[in-house]
């Protein structure tokens, strides 16, 4: 291979390198981010919330008191091992209530929300992120990741052996 071929390879796999490794970062770091700033990330697997929360959104979500919580807030709670996303429709504070309904939904939430089961209120969503992320969460899409870093590495190392 002559000299400028080698090189002009050697520039093409350093840059795919690059993106490679940039493409992960620009995963990994949106992921991470919220929490540093104080944030807890949820996934959106049902309807319940519809149009204004589409299934597969990221929903960002922020601890608050239950006595600064008021009728129209989208709250975030604990309800038997799920965490469910629904809208304060009544607050109840001398029982330590909060009575939620999905915006898609025709009646009230059956059971109160009381106030321990509160994680937070919603600040922020983002349509699609939460099926992204939910799948870069499994063993496959971190393994997926991984090898794409790995293969960003490899390929720089290789464009380095080739301009020695």
């Amino acid at each position: 291979m002559t000299k400028k071929k080698s090189n002009s390879l050697s520039v093409f796999l350093r840059i795919e390198g690059i993106v490679l490794i940039i493409a992960v970062l620009l995963v990994v770091v949106p992921a991470f981010l919220p929490r540093v700033l104080g944030y807890q990330t949820y996934h959106v697997v049902s309807g319940s919330m519809e149009p204004e929360i589409p299934v597969g959104s990221l929903v960002l979500a922020k601890a608050k008191e239950p006595a600064d919580i008021i009728v129209g807030d989208i709250i975030v709670f604990r309800r038997a091992g799920s965490v469910v996303t629904h809208r304060v429709v009544e607050k109840k504070m001398e029982d330590e209530q909060f009575i939620t309904k999905g915006d898609a939904n025709e009646i009230n939430d059956l059971q109160p929300v009381s106030f321990r089961e509160l994680l937070g209120t919603v600040r922020h969503h983002y349509a699609y992120l939460g099926t992204l992320f939910g799948f870069f969460s499994t063993l496959f899409g971190k393994a997926l990741l991984i090898g794409i870093i790995v293969i960003g590495v490899l390929l720089q190392f290789l464009a380095g052996k080739m301009q020695e």
